[in-house]
């Protein structure tokens, strides 16, 4: 699922949801690693931004961030939203620090806010 870089319309939402877009949006970015393709992480950072913001943070997603947020090459667009994110929203921040705890992985040293 590629929403073509931009975050769907909350009208194009109420279509998508019925249809398991989130479903199919988590698997695509968490469990294939699509949040550590340049282009793909980059163009749609925004609705990664949106799911975080709108799920629970679990230990899928904080290995995904750890992979792909622990080398110094990464998607940086993507990486400049997240830092934002989490910032602006502590009580994710914290989420993703205990899921990263329970999945056994270190926080995303390259997200500023994180190291």
């Amino acid at each position: 699922m590629d929403p073509g870089g931009e975050v769907p319309s909350p009208e194009q939402f109420n279509l998508l949801v019925p249809y398991g877009f989130w479903e199919i949006f988590r698997k695509k970015a968490f469990e294939n690693l699509a949040i550590d393709e340049f282009a793909w992480a980059n163009s749609n950072a925004g609705s990664v931004v949106l799911y975080l913001n709108s799920h629970p943070i679990d230990s899928l997603i904080a290995a995904a961030l750890f992979k792909t947020f622990v080398k110094s090459n990464h998607p940086y667009l993507l990486r400049d939203m997240l830092a934002a994110f989490f910032a602006g929203v502590p009580q994710k921040k914290a989420e993703l620090v205990n899921a990263a705890a329970v999945a056994g992985v270190p926080l995303p040293t390259q997200i500023p806010g994180f190291f």
